[in-house]
């Protein structure tokens, strides 16, 4: 294929195998040709961002359109836990007291006290989670430093009536650790973990918790979590069984203040045998 140069001009001549109307050459001026490829390049390029930014914009108020009902209803359930959780606030107290006099008192009828303080504080710690996850974004937050180990002696002491409601006894062996955090928050991590662990355990078996080198270990035996579960156990409103009672965010508490301390949590566990919590915390 003949190539010319003319001046500053390149052509580029090809012969034709059979004349077209007398044509029997056909002549290109390169420099034209490759403006006219750069302006098609350019055009191409220029059609395919505006489609992807008329798409983008179309695609935005379309979503928003389509999704305005469901933030709607998110925020009438967030204002219904918030207003659930301001009422159950004074009825929660009044009962808590009301248990304290009740033991104190001559009332000698020991079964009828015990199922009223263990339908209490079950009451409590469903209160508990609800006002977390409605007034967690603006309480304040109160650090300090504490011993670990007691808070959850505490907290043990506090479940052991509730575990013998299925006959579980919780052991603790735990040794002095100082954390400086959010007490109140911990304590609530402590109370989902243990909730947890008596409301999946089999009857007559004894939860274990260990607490050593800043590593807590919550161990139950029971149904146990399967690896595909694993994956969305700390989500909120996920429950690891229908069967059980509960509403699925008192994982969802634990994770987000581990997230908020850096405490590091997983999970060990062996289906339909037992499964352990594991959260490491980090050093003052």
């Amino acid at each position: 294929m003949p190539v010319f140069d003319l001046n500053t001009t390149r052509y580029t001549v090809r012969e034709l195998s059979s004349p077209i109307n007398d044509v029997a050459y056909i002549v290109v001026d390169e420099k034209k040709s490759e403006q006219e490829i750069f302006k098609l390049n350019l055009i191409i390029v220029l059609s395919i961002l505006i489609s992807a930014i008329f798409a983008g914009i179309e695609g935005y108020f379309l979503s928003r359109f389509l999704l305005r009902p469901v933030h709607s209803r998110i925020d009438k359930l967030n204002k219904f836990i918030k207003d659930s959780s301001h009422e159950l606030n004074t009825p929660v107290a009044a009962l808590m007291m009301s248990v304290s006099n009740l033991k104190q008192s001559s009332f000698d009828d020991k079964r009828v006290i015990n199922h009223i303080s263990i339908s209490t504080k079950l009451i409590s710690q469903i209160y508990n989670s609800l006002s977390y996850i409605a007034f967690n974004d603006i309480d304040e937050v109160f650090e300090e430093s504490f011993d670990l180990a007691l808070l959850i002696q505490e907290s043990v002491s506090y479940f052991n009536e509730i575990a013998a409601t299925k006959e579980n006894t919780i052991t603790a062996q735990l040794q002095t650790t100082f954390i400086h955090m959010d007490k109140s928050r911990i304590q609530k991590v402590i109370h989902n973990l243990l909730s947890n662990a008596i409301k999946y355990s089999y009857p007559k078996t004894t939860i274990s918790v260990k607490l050593s080198e800043h590593l807590l270990t919550v161990t139950n035996k029971g149904i146990g979590i399967s690896e595909e579960n694993k994956k969305t156990i700390f989500k909120r409103f996920e429950r690891r069984s229908t069967t059980v009672g509960g509403f699925g965010i008192g994982l969802d508490i634990v994770n987000s203040v581990c997230e908020m301390y850096h405490i590091n949590v997983w999970i060990e566990s062996i289906p339909n045998k037992e499964t352990t919590f594991h959260l490491q915390f980090p050093h003052v």
